[in-house]
C-alpha cells in the first residue's frame, strides 16, 4: 500500500517499534507475537476520520512489522469518540490482551484520558492526532491570548501530529496571501481555545503595526 500523508503521520511509528525493543529486550526475541492496542473512532462524531488511522497503521506495520521480530498482531477496540469508552477499551487492552503499546485516539480529551492511564500502566502510548498543545506533555503552564496551556506531562506519552503553536505561525501565510482582517470560529474545548489564541499570537507578533 502507498500513501503520502499517512506516510508522514506514521513515519515515526518504526522509530517507535525500535524504542519498544530498547524498552522490553524480550519483545524481539519472545515466542509470542508482540500486541499492539488500537483505540479509534469506529462510532461517534470523529467515525469518518477513523479508517484513515487505521489504515495508516497497517501500511507501517506491514512495511516495518518486523522489526520486533514478527509481525505484531493489531487488536482494535472502538473509542466510540466518548472518554469513558476510551478508558474502559485501554484498560481492557493492557489488563486483559496484555498489548505492549497503545495506538490511536484523535479527540484531546480521549487523548489525555488515554495518556493517563499509560502512565499508570507504564505503557508507550502513541496519537496520531489531537492538535492541542495541552496534549504534547508540556512541563510547564503556556500562556496565549485569553488563556493559558496549564502544565500536561505524561512521559508515556507521543504524538505525531501539528500542534496549536505550529498551525498558529501557519496564520502568518494564510495572512499573506489573503489579508490581515481575521474572523474565528472554533471548538469550545483545548483545541479550539489554543488553535484561536495561538493564531492570534502569531498575527500580533508579526503585524503589530497593522
Amino acid at each position: 500500500m502507498k500513501s503520502s500523508l499517512l506516510d508522514q503521520v506514521f513515519a515515526p511509528v518504526p522509530a517507535l517499534l525500535l524504542f519498544l525493543i530498547a524498552a522490553f529486550p524480550g519483545i524481539g526475541y519472545a515466542a509470542e507475537t508482540p500486541k499492539i492496542g488500537v483505540l479509534y473512532p469506529q462510532t461517534g462524531i470523529y467515525a469518518s476520520l477513523g479508517p484513515s488511522h487505521l489504515n495508516g497503521l497497517k501500511m507501517a506495520v506491514e512495511d516495518h512489522g518486523k522489526l520486533l521480530g514478527a509481525v505484531p498482531q493489531l487488536i482494535i477496540r472502538d473509542d466510540g469518540t466518548q472518554v469513558e469508552k476510551a478508558v474502559t477499551a485501554a484498560r481492557e487492552l493492557i489488563l486483559n490482551e496484555k498489548v505492549n503499546i497503545l495506538i490511536g485516539e484523535i479527540h484531546t480529551p480521549l487523548n489525555n484520558a488515554v495518556a493517563g492511564i499509560a502512565d499508570e500502566f507504564k505503557i508507550p502510548f502513541l496519537y496520531p492526532s489531537g492538535g492541542s498543545v495541552f496534549m504534547s506533555g508540556i512541563a510547564q503552564d503556556v500562556p496565549y491570548p485569553k488563556g493559558t496551556v496549564k502544565a500536561n506531562p505524561h512521559p508515556y506519552m507521543f504524538y505525531t501530529w501539528l500542534n496549536s503553536v505550529q498551525r498558529g505561525y501557519a496564520a502568518i501565510d494564510v495572512a499573506e496571501m489573503k489579508g490581515k482582517r481575521w474572523y474565528f470560529i472554533a471548538t469550545d474545548y483545548e483545541h479550539g481555545h489554543e488553535g484561536v489564541g495561538f493564531a492570534q499570537k502569531a498575527l500580533a507578533e508579526k503585524y503589530r503595526d497593522a
